[in-house]
């Protein structure tokens, strides 16, 4: 049996996925793996590496799907359907994707397709939108916490994630985690830059 799960970031999808597997014996198949190594570059220039993230996540996903299937039931964290029809659409829809580029994805995608058994159940995770922003700020704070080794006072915590991410904001000054770690690495580009215009 196939069984994915599907909805917005921090609705619980891969709470449940792993709930299932644990519960049920199934196998887990992740929503994120390989394209990890393209997301910066994708979020610098989303039409460059438009598809080359997109592929990397594509065959990862059916090879993954493909191997796990074969020895048990599986749990699938966020579906093909949706990184295709949802994601990746997406970015065709709002960004100038290279024409050629959108044809040989959506060619490579549906042949993909095919090459999988269909889900057997979808389970949607949806929740309000206040719950969701809670969770995606928690979640954002233990990244940041953890990929520079701190704990973070919860004050602090709080000021950041209530006010700056969505209350003053950075008109006065008041950057999200999000927000912060971007403008060090724009910042980081501007000094390397007139380093080497020196």
């Amino acid at each position: 049996m196939i069984i994915s799960v599907a909805g917005n970031i921090s609705s619980g999808k891969t709470t449940l996925a792993k709930k299932i597997c644990s519960l049920y014996d199934f196998t887990y198949v992740p929503s994120k793996r390989n394209e990890l190594k393209f997301l910066d570059d994708f979020f610098e220039n989303i039409p460059e590496y438009f598809f080359a993230t997109q592929t990397s996540f594509l065959i990862n996903k059916v090879s993954e799907i493909d191997e796990k299937r074969k020895s048990n039931n599986i749990v699938i964290d966020r579906s093909l359907y949706e990184d295709i029809h949802v994601f990746a659409q997406l970015w065709m829809d709002n960004y100038s994707i290279d024409e050629k580029e959108k044809v040989l994805y959506k060619s490579l995608a549906e042949y993909l397709i095919k090459t999988i058994p269909k889900t057997d159940i979808y389970i949607l995770c949806n929740c309000e939108k206040k719950v969701l922003l809670e969770r995606f700020n928690f979640r954002t704070k233990r990244t940041f916490e953890e990929k520079y080794g701190i704990s973070l006072p919860e004050n602090y915590v709080r000021f950041l994630t209530q006010i700056g991410n969505g209350g003053a904001g950075p008109h006065y000054g008041l950057y999200s985690l999000e927000q912060v770690e971007i403008i060090a690495k724009y910042e980081g580009y501007i000094k390397k830059a007139n380093k080497e215009a020196e």
